[in-house]
């Protein structure tokens, strides 16, 4: 098992290869300098691609792809020999649309029925593993490159790869955003239903870092899914990387209620059509025994690229969410916190939680002494003050009638502990 303590993320996306006349195929050594002016004493080089790496997911773009990349991975192991990986999701043009396989009136009705009701879909039957068959060969590819690093057998909507080293874990996590993708996609259509996802939280936070990887940024999804999904990304990642827009971002991501932080990454076009000014790519460079990083932007410049930006050596900051996970609860237990007591539904959403609608309902004080003494005064608690107003009581019964919202506003609650600093604990007995 190898050792890492500085590890480089080469962040590419949106190549859209079509053949070795492509622009772009004879600059993978000068991809590789830039790499290397970044940080030479790198012990291992992600090269992370967040999609579109063909143009129409057919096998010939594949193998133009695949000479580029083990040039790249070539020239950096032979000046530096530093261990290189490849990390890649699939982007719509990385699904071959053109033959039977994305044609099929079975995948359109499936692509039909998904949209509907996003909730009933389940992972590994006839019709699911159909709809993903456009992209067998981005699979195949991947696993070509990476043969030991457990890219799935077969296409997944959803797919993690660990990389352990004897001091460091890194994890990916990687969302097939495309893969319901059809000819012509339009901004909001497309839905990645969340329970597709089995993320363990719990083990996320144990290791070094977490990465979130998928080629459309949640914008591009449908409004019911794009708020699931961002939570779900964000809340498990330290660092999500995406593509699709071909417009280079970078933001802090900060949950207001919980005060964790997610890096927010979004990379240029590699190779945009006719344009080659355009080309451009972001490398980042984590420092996992002083928790630093530095980032760098790159763009083409006559005959280099050049280094556009560098930042200052920063803290590298876990996300604090993921930190409170491996002592707060077992993943399934924010499900069951989240999930209303009764059941309720919504033409425009399958599964109704609490997140979607509660309103904490009105609350109002009184004590026992104060009953017994006959000085029974009643005080309304504001919902911004409830918390305050707990810590302060050593003992608090919650006494309403029926169906009056009881259990909702525990949960709920629970929920508010969870994503600030208290330490809820729970006991079945009472």
């Amino acid at each position: 098992m190898c050792t890492f303590m500085k590890v480089g993320i080469l962040h590419l996306s949106d190549i859209h290869f079509v053949n070795d006349q492509d622009w772009i195929f004879g600059k993978a050594k000068k991809i590789g300098q830039a790499v290397l002016s970044s940080w030479e004493d790198l012990d291992t080089l992600f090269i992370v691609v967040s999609g579109d790496i063909a143009n129409s997911g057919q096998l010939d773009e594949y193998l133009v792809a695949d000479q580029f990349f083990n040039e790249i991975k070539t020239y950096v192991v032979q000046q530096s020999g530093m261990r290189v990986v490849f990390i890649m999701a699939p982007g719509n043009h990385d699904c071959d649309l053109s033959g039977s396989k994305g044609d099929s009136k079975a995948r359109k009705s499936f692509i039909d029925s998904v949209l509907q009701k996003p909730g009933n879909v389940t992972v590994g039957d006839t019709l699911y593993e159909g709809c993903l068959a456009v992209q067998d060969d981005f699979f195949d590819f991947a696993r070509s490159l990476e043969p030991t690093l457990g890219y799935p057998v077969k296409p997944e909507a959803f797919y993690q790869i660990e990389i352990e080293s004897e001091n460091h874990c890194v994890s990916f996590n990687v969302f097939n955003t495309a893969w319901l993708s059809q000819m012509k996609e339009e901004q909001g259509s497309l839905v990645f239903p969340t329970h597709l996802a089995s993320i363990d939280g719990e083990h996320l936070a144990k290791c070094s870092i977490s990465l979130s990887l998928f080629h459309h940024p949640d914008n591009w999804l449908n409004a019911s899914q794009a708020m699931e999904f961002r939570k779900m990304t964000e809340q498990n990642s330290d660092i999500v990387l995406s593509g699709h827009e071909h417009n280079r971002e970078l933001f802090i991501k900060r949950d207001t209620e919980t005060e964790a932080e997610t890096q927010i990454i979004r990379a240029t076009a590699l190779q945009e059509r006719d344009r080659p000014e355009l080309s451009g790519f972001n490398v980042i460079v984590l420092d996992l025994a002083v928790k630093k990083q530095k980032y760098f932007e790159y763009k083409w410049k006559h005959v280099e690229y050049e280094r556009l930006s560098e930042s200052d050596w920063n803290p590298f900051l876990r996300n604090r969410f993921l930190q409170k996970l491996s002592f707060f609860h077992l993943p399934d237990f924010e499900v069951y916190l989240n999930a209303l007591d009764s059941v309720s539904q919504h033409r425009g959403k399958h599964n109704v939680v609490i997140d979607d609608f509660f309103i904490p309902p009105k609350l109002f004080m009184t004590s026992l002494k104060g009953i017994l003494d006959g000085k029974d005064a009643i005080k309304r608690i504001e919902s911004e003050e409830f918390w305050k107003f707990l810590f302060e009581q050593k003992k608090t019964l919650n006494l309403r009638r029926n169906l009056a919202g009881k259990n909702n506003r525990c949960k709920d609650g629970r929920q508010d502990a969870l994503r600030s600093t208290v330490c809820a604990c729970s006991d079945r007995r009472f």
